[in-house]
């Protein structure tokens, strides 16, 4: 990047007038929401899981922390009415929430036993997702409004690699000082590095050069149904909605597996899906985005749903040789790289159903069922876990995705 691209983050640039302004921006919002989520559903999550935590305790502190997440579209019709401010009609709540989102994980430095204390960890990391979902809201709208359609799909690519940038530090760097240094410390340092990213919406500028006319969020709300009811929006958001609850419910099954039956240590697990989550989201979501840019959002996601078929297919067949190495450390980069792909294939293919003046809404909505769906999988390997079987479980999943991947491609 020359010296021209690096004054565009520093002087307070329009994001609508430098390319690089935009991504910068929305790689730092997302590299700040991904750190407590690595920390709070992998970090702890399997540090609660070594210290003998049961599956339903664990789906249940996973479940309180998406909550928030699955309702975040009630916010759309409120920030979608906020007029054009001297600072930006989205700005402001940005920063706000920022400030909200850091708040919320100081108050973790108050709790002294996590373990024990198990319930109350996951109410303050659910108050901390209520101010990141709405967080979560703006940036998006923000995004929908100011990248250009051909933009989009490398600009979702810069928003992945920030998330699982802040997840890998969050799971991997984080677990280490979790187990090695205690909990305390722990927090202290996630809860510190974010009041630093809390800073970033102060190097920007938003446009004020858009239309003046202010709904309010009854006529906001009536036109976002109206959008989320036409053909092609219900089937895309039920097809991204089935594959998010099934690699949900998967992906808590497989590391329920390897920790509980095949030996793998929580601080382990946490430090690869850390550090090779950070290698391959960098990779993976980089070629996803320029590829959805070229081939279009639809095929892309379709790919990477047909890959997650082939990657759970092949464990099924390999099941008797999980507690091996190189099939365990197989499965988990494929996992990583799978993930990422999957949501950066799928955010342009939904930016682009969304309508005008009700961007923000529509795509919360969109997120919120999403989110819904995440912890309806989280809900899920806590009940069926133990009555199935993994193997079981895993087997229902492949036919899940694959029944979701055909009425997808079905005209």
């Amino acid at each position: 990047m020359d010296y021209q691209h690096w004054s565009d983050l520093v002087n307070f640039r329009h994001l609508e007038e430098s390319y690089h302004a935009r991504l910068f921006f929305f790689f730092s919002v997302y590299l700040f929401q991904g750190l407590p989520g690595g920390y709070a559903l992998t970090a702890l999550a399997l540090y609660y899981t070594e210290k003998g935590v049961t599956p339903e305790a664990l789906g249940t502190f996973a479940t309180i922390i998406g909550v928030p997440w699955a309702f975040k579209f009630l916010w759309g019709p409120f920030l979608d009415s906020i007029p054009n401010w001297r600072l930006g009609r989205r700005r402001v709540p940005i920063f706000l929430l920022f400030v909200g989102c850091c708040g919320a994980l100081w108050l973790l430095v108050l709790i002294e036993e996590p373990v024990s204390q198990i319930g109350l960890v996951g109410k303050v990391f659910c108050l901390h997702a209520l101010f990141a979902s709405v967080l979560d809201v703006v940036v998006d709208a923000l995004a929908i409004e100011v990248l250009p359609e051909e933009e989009r799909g490398r600009a979702s690519a810069a928003m992945m690699v920030g998330r699982f940038a802040g997840n890998a530090f969050g799971s991997a760097a984080l677990a280490w000082v979790l187990a090695h240094l205690g909990y305390l410390q722990s927090i202290f340092l996630l809860a510190g590095l974010s009041s630093v990213l809390c800073l970033s919406p102060l190097f920007f500028l938003e446009s004020t050069r858009r239309s003046e006319k202010v709904s309010n969020p009854m006529a906001v709300l009536r036109k976002t149904l109206q959008a989320l009811a036409k053909r092609e929006s219900l089937k895309i958001a039920m097809v991204v909605a089935s594959v998010d609850v099934t690699i949900s419910l998967a992906r808590r099954l497989m590391e329920y597996a390897f920790i509980h039956d095949h030996g793998w240590t929580a601080e382990n697990l946490s430090i690869l899906k850390g550090v090779g989550g950070a290698t391959l989201a960098l990779v993976v979501v980089t070629g996803i985005g320029f590829l959805s840019d070229r081939i279009g959002p639809k095929k892309t996601t379709a790919g990477t749903i047909a890959v997650f078929i082939l990657t759970y297919s092949t464990m099924l067949l390999l099941f008797s040789e999980w507690g091996s190495q190189v099939v365990g450390v197989g499965y988990n980069f494929m996992d990583l790289a799978l993930r990422p792909a999957f949501q950066c294939a799928m955010m342009p293919l939904l930016m682009d159903i969304c309508e005008p003046d009700v961007e923000g809404s529509q795509y919360a909505t969109y997120s919120g069922l999403f989110n819904l769906a995440d912890i309806t999988g989280a809900h899920l390997f806590g009940k069926l876990t133990a009555p199935l079987g993994v193997f079981w479980v895993l087997a229902l999943c492949v036919a899940s995705l694959a029944a979701t991947l055909f009425a997808f491609l079905r005209k």
